[in-house]
Formats: C-alpha cells, sequence, structure tokens
C-alpha cells in the first residue's frame, strides 16, 4: 500500500510511505523509491490520514473479514 504523504515527511519516514514499491523491487535504497513509483506508473492507495484513522478504529473481527459467521466452539 503506497500512501500519500507531504515529500518532507516522506524524507522524514525515509519513504516508509512507498510500501508497494518497496515489495516489487526490495533491492532499492529508500532514496530510490520515488523514482520507481513513477517509472512503475504507480497509485496512491490512501492518504496518509486514511490511513490513521482506518488504524485508529482498531482490528476488524476474524468472522467479518472472512465474511463468515463466527464457529461456535464444539463440544
Amino acid at each position: 500500500m503506497n500512501l500519500r504523504l507531504p515529500r518532507p515527511l516522506e524524507l522524514f519516514v525515509l519513504a516508509f510511505n512507498l510500501h508497494s514499491v518497496h515489495h516489487r523491487h526490495p533491492g532499492l535504497h529508500w532514496f530510490e523509491l520515488r523514482a520507481a513509483f513513477h517509472a512503475d506508473a504507480d497509485e496512491w492507495h490512501l492518504g496518509w490520514a486514511t490511513a490513521v484513522a482506518r488504524q485508529l478504529r482498531g482490528p476488524v473481527p476474524e468472522p467479518a473479514l472472512l465474511g463468515l459467521e463466527p464457529l461456535t466452539p464444539s463440544r
């Protein structure tokens, strides 16, 4: 997931926001990730504030994540 971040903040976090790019090109240095992002015509998935808000909402319960009802324990 690539998070849109103001450039100075991106430099401060060593391009941590370009996570998808890092996984496609694990051998690149942090300062080369922005160029790879543009070369791949990659896209931003979320803004930073939206990503923070998602984290603050807490974990997604497993049944909702899987789209299943929780199983009752068998005895």
